[in-house]
């Protein structure tokens, strides 16, 4: 079943740079399988999101891909808005390949 989604907390702005960037954590839910709303909004670049229980492994899971190899991050192109679902109180971090991009990440349920 699709259900709208609902916000559960304050959403957070991350700067994506190619050098990676701080990690942050939006107050949100804190039990049971959270939704994420993550939107793409500017500076036209595709972005990759790193995630995990701790800054310091979100900043790590920010790593851009390599070809034929694997990459924790989840991408998020340019203009998107997507719903990822995941454990709740997060930690999250941006980086992008060449220029800068500001990503938003919303904490909720539903899709």
């Amino acid at each position: 079943m699709i259900l709208p989604f609902k916000p559960g907390g304050p959403g957070v702005l991350l700067a994506a740079t190619p050098g990676g960037g701080i990690a942050v954590q939006p107050r949100g839910p804190l039990g049971g399988e959270v939704c994420y709303l993550v939107f793409n909004a500017v500076g036209g670049e595709d972005v990759w999101l790193g995630y995990g229980m701790t800054s310091g492994a979100a900043v790590t899971n920010a790593a851009l891909p390599l070809l034929g190899g694997e990459s924790p991050a989840l991408p998020c192109p340019s203009g998107s808005l997507q719903v990822f679902t995941l454990a709740p109180q997060l930690y999250f971090s941006a980086r992008t390949q060449m220029g800068s991009a500001s990503l938003s990440v919303t904490p909720g349920y539903g899709n």
